[in-house]
């Protein structure tokens, strides 16, 4: 059954189960069936249908305006003379999706310290996310063309594990610049981990010329799992004239506190390069390197535009049979791999 008839036919699938009945509805089952709405219609019909369920979805859920406001708008809006009321971006609640994914047992911890290879480290690096982050979806069924990507079972919002994976390796090679050549941005890559062993160990090898030369990397990430969206309004500029264009919406991830990303490297222990107190070593530079560019440059899309920015609030260390760390604060990420570079864990 396509997707959108069954968007269409939310109403009558609420006659029969009672959590679906509209008034039960959170803002996401009212941007699904929104996005239903429009199907079966002709071209410019459709898009005509969209931009005023849009309008209207951002009105009724997405913004900070007065009763009277909001009113006032939907009475205009089926006659063609509503204009668009203006207010700040109302922060979205995804408490639903967040109650399913814990009763599932998906909060758990990418894995237990006590049972990895000897010398392997686990990282879980405390955030405040300071403003809105973005991390684009490719699901085609959603209300808005710039969706937050989402848990496709229950639909919590998170960046990725690749993301994270990439924006770290971005930030180590910040960190410890060498000169690196290629044609494209994919052989530098290349060149710079073959040259830097400890690029080489976290992150891997992927040659698309000769697969016997990939190597995989030891890091493994979780997601950056977030419980609140926020509407975001962009509106390109005419670089001929100066002025504004169509503005674009997108669905973000609202400012919040106390989120948690989770790092694992897995040292194969007796194999080649596989010394405790190197696992030690490239986790400190892998963590001095996020404390140095991750508040700095922030995370997800966006973010040279001050999208995604973060502030580091704790840190928590383990190293397979040896020990573990806590440290709090602004600088608790430096002090974690300063922990590791010591040789604590090793005591």
């Amino acid at each position: 059954m396509r997707l959108e008839l069954l968007a269409n036919l939310r109403s009558d699938l609420a006659h029969d189960e009672e959590t679906l009945s509209p008034d039960r509805w959170s803002w996401r089952d009212r941007s699904g069936q929104a996005r239903g709405e429009v199907t079966g219609r002709g071209a410019q019909a459709a898009c005509d249908a969209l931009t005023r369920e849009r309008e209207r979805f951002l009105v009724e859920e997405a913004l900070e305006i007065s009763a009277q406001g909001r009113q006032g708008f939907i009475r205009h809006l089926g006659r063609g003379k509503a204009r668009m009321p203006q207010g700040p971006a109302r922060v979205l609640d995804c408490g639903r999706e967040v109650r399913a994914f814990r009763a599932a047992g998906l909060d758990a911890p990418l894995a237990d310290p006590g049972v990895l290879p000897r010398g392997s480290v686990c990282v879980r690096l405390g955030l405040d996310l300071l403003s809105p982050l973005f991390s684009r979806d490719d699901d085609p069924f959603n209300l808005f063309d710039n969706p937050l990507r989402k848990d496709p079972i229950f639909g919590r919002p998170h960046l990725s594990a690749n993301a994270l994976g990439g924006q770290a390796a971005d930030a180590f090679r910040r960190a410890f610049p060498a000169p690196a050549e290629g044609q494209d941005e994919p052989a530098r890559t290349l060149a710079y981990r073959r040259a830097q062993a400890r690029a080489r160990r976290l992150f891997g090898l992927a040659d698309d010329t000769d697969p016997r030369a990939c190597e995989g990397g030891r890091l493994r990430w979780s997601p950056l799992w977030l419980d609140a969206v926020q509407y975001v309004v962009m509106n390109p500029i005419d670089p001929d004239r100066g002025i504004g264009t169509q503005p674009i919406h997108f669905e973000a991830a609202a400012p919040q506190e106390g989120r948690w990303v989770e790092c694992l490297y897995l040292n194969p222990y007796g194999a080649r390069e596989s010394d405790p107190a190197l696992a030690r070593a490239d986790m400190a530079a892998l963590l001095g390197a996020l404390a140095a560019w991750w508040p700095l440059l922030g995370l997800g899309a966006k973010r040279r535009a001050g999208y995604g920015a973060l502030r580091s609030c704790r840190s928590e260390v383990w190293v397979s049979g040896a020990g573990s760390g806590t440290f709090q604060g602004e600088d608790a990420w430096r002090q974690a791999a300063h922990w590791l570079a010591a040789g604590e864990g090793g005591r």
